[in-house]
Formats: C-alpha cells, sequence, structure tokens
C-alpha cells in the first residue's frame, strides 16, 4: 500500500476500535464474559496489524473479525430494516436542527441532577404494557413521548436470589441459576415472581423458568437539549444560565464528560448557602427571578453539602471561574464538591429541549 493508503488504514483503525471501546462500556455488564473476550481479542488483533505495516488483505480479515465480535455483543434489534430507516430519518431530522453541529450541538440529559427543570433517564416500575405498547403503536408512543414499556426476561432457569447490597451504579443484580441479571432498581421494585425476603436478601418461592418476565415498566428517555455554542464569543455569560461545561481536571467525577448545571456564581465573588438561598458576598441572590423559584416547591433550593456543608462555609471563585449547581441539590454532583469551574471549559448555554415532546418541550428557564 502507498502512503496515502496506509493514512486512510490508519483513520479507519482508530475509528473501528472506538466503537469496539463504546461497545465493550455500553454492554460489558450485560453479555457472556466469553464474547467480551472475544472482542477485546479482535480489538488487540487489529491494533497489532496495524501497527506492523500488515499487508491490505491482513488488515481488512482483522477488521472484519472485529466487527463479528462487536456484532456478537451488540444488542439483537426486531424490524431491523424498518429500525434502521426510521433511525436514519431522525438523526437526519436532529442533523438539520444541529446546523450539522457547527453551532448548535445536541445533549442527552442522562440524571436527575437538573429535575424538575430538565429530566434524566427514569424507571417506572409496571406490571404490564397496555395496547399502546404493542408495534407499531409502541414506536409512535416513544417517538412523541419518549417513554418504552420494557420487560427483563430471565436468560436461565433456576431460583432468583437477590442481595439487596449487591448493586452496580443504579441496578440491582438478580441471580437465577448462576446468570446476572442488571435491573434498574425503580423497576425491581415490582418483581413479576412470587418472592420471600429474609433480612437483606430476596429468593423466589419456586424456579424460574427461562424466558420468564422478571421485571418490567416503563423507561422514560432523557431530555434531549441544544447547546449555543457560539453565543458566549459575542457575549459573557451570566448568573442564571443553564451551562454545558467540560469535566477535564475537576476532582470526584468522570474525565472525558460534559455535566450540565445551573451558573449560581460568577468570577470574582466569594459564595455560600444558607436556608437554602445562594448567598454572593454576602447577599441573598434573588436575581434572575429563578433563584427565587428555586427556593419554592417542587424545587427544594440548595443544600449545604460538600465544601459548603455549613452555612458558614464559603467558596471563593476566581477572576475567570463560575460555580455551577444542580437544581436538584439532592441528587446533584456539582461546584459544592468539585469547586468553581474555569470558563474555558464552558461549551455554551443549553436553551431548548427538542425532545420528547411533554410537557418540558420548549424553552429552557
Amino acid at each position: 500500500m502507498n502512503i496515502l493508503q496506509r493514512r486512510q488504514w490508519r483513520k479507519r483503525i482508530k475509528n473501528l476500535l472506538k466503537d469496539a471501546r463504546h461497545v465493550r462500556r455500553m454492554r460489558e455488564d450485560v453479555v457472556d464474559a466469553e464474547k467480551i473476550e472475544r472482542l477485546n481479542a479482535a480489538a488487540d488483533e487489529l491494533r497489532r496489524r496495524g501497527s506492523e505495516r500488515a499487508s491490505r488483505g491482513e488488515l481488512e480479515r482483522a477488521s472484519e473479525d472485529l466487527g463479528k465480535a462487536m456484532e456478537a455483543v451488540s444488542p439483537a434489534r426486531s424490524a431491523p430494516k424498518l429500525r434502521e430507516n426510521l433511525e436514519v430519518f431522525v438523526v437526519a431530522i436532529a442533523a438539520a436542527m444541529a446546523i450539522r453541529a457547527y453551532f448548535f450541538q445536541p445533549f442527552k440529559i442522562p440524571t436527575g441532577s437538573m429535575e424538575p427543570t430538565l429530566n434524566g433517564i427514569t424507571v417506572e416500575a409496571k406490571a404490564d404494557g397496555s395496547w399502546i405498547d404493542v408495534q407499531p403503536f409502541k414506536f409512535a408512543k416513544w417517538l412523541v413521548t419518549g417513554r418504552s414499556y420494557k420487560e427483563i426476561r430471565s436468560k436461565s432457569s433456576g431460583y432468583l436470589r437477590i442481595n439487596l447490597r449487591e448493586r452496580i451504579r443504579d441496578r440491582l443484580v438478580f441471580h437465577v441459576g448462576g446468570t446476572r441479571h442488571l435491573v434498574p432498581e425503580d423497576m425491581a421494585r415490582y418483581i413479576r415472581v412470587p418472592v420471600v425476603r429474609r433480612g437483606g436478601v430476596i429468593e423466589s418461592t419456586r424456579p424460574v423458568r427461562r424466558g420468564e418476565v422478571l421485571a418490567s415498566g416503563e423507561v422514560r428517555s432523557g431530555d434531549h437539549i441544544l447547546v449555543n455554542k457560539i453565543v458566549y464569543n459575542f457575549t459573557a455569560p451570566e448568573r442564571g444560565d443553564v451551562v454545558v461545561f467540560d469535566t477535564q481536571g475537576l476532582s470526584g467525577v468522570r474525565q472525558d464528560s460534559y455535566y450540565i448545571k445551573r451558573m449560581a456564581g460568577v468570577p470574582d465573588e466569594t459564595v455560600g448557602i444558607d436556608d437554602g438561598g445562594l448567598i454572593a458576598d454576602g447577599e441573598v441572590v434573588d436575581r434572575p427571578e429563578i433563584f427565587q423559584r428555586l427556593r419554592r416547591p417542587p424545587y427544594v433550593g440548595y443544600r449545604n453539602k460538600g465544601r459548603l456543608a455549613d452555612s458558614s462555609d464559603r467558596l471563593v471563585i476566581g477572576p475567570d471561574e463560575f460555580l455551577p449547581l444542580g437544581d436538584n441539590s439532592d441528587n446533584s454532583r456539582d461546584g459544592r464538591y468539585f469547586g468553581p469551574v474555569s470558563t474555558e471549559q464552558l461549551l455554551g448555554p443549553a436553551f431548548i429541549v427538542y425532545w420528547p415532546f411533554d410537557s418540558q418541550w420548549g424553552w429552557i428557564p
């Protein structure tokens, strides 16, 4: 291969390995370890071939093997052709709204740290679906409301056993016949097989059949928002803006992620929290008006936690920094824990929820 072809292959290998890492992170806790091992082995082989200046045929075979390994790990899809066409349609709309991501960037809200302003992914236990949870109505329901009925079925036969102390993030681990099933905690509140609880352990009173429903519920997709990436090139950030920022260098949080919070403290301020309110330079912050609403239901006000655990605690914000706080103060990892953030890490303000089309849809307050 010539130099240009080598360069094209290096780019292709880089993208394939990136896709493989993404698939592994998304699926390693729900698929067999053997499939994950095959995926890792295929990725290592492609990486080795790329570094050894292998022939084009060898690179194509290694790429094909990695593709098959990723396909084995990825979830099976029902009606793949229909789903693929519809996904292309939805992506095209999103791309048009984002103007190809040059000016506006879409994000999905994964957690509830900004509730009730912005909703994250939520799960509600539900015994059975209704007529609208059957295709094609199921897809139409999801397309409009972002809600979808899900069932978790047993992968093997045997007795069900749940240790309530065993959790992986926000999920309980259901053991059936030696097989693990990760079930969202909220969905696990309604178990579909007869069980008895003994202390911190729940066990089924009869064997579970393979394919039997263990738990079910309705999953709501997190709010999908647009972020204005250019406005801060022309105007200064303001208190009250709902902003997205890079977490690189912040303590106690993932370094390769983005957070969305409200800009509570602005440069050159000394801030604290007292009686649910934000204090800046000794004065209660009540402008813009959202800071008054944050102290009234359904909001809970700001809580004294982390570096602001006491009403007398204060954080000093530098000249090129801001303090981000979540609206859901009881459930937000924010500036109270990792401190002020450099304004250079700002991506921009979030200004609209473009999907789903429910009560949250529209401009962000």
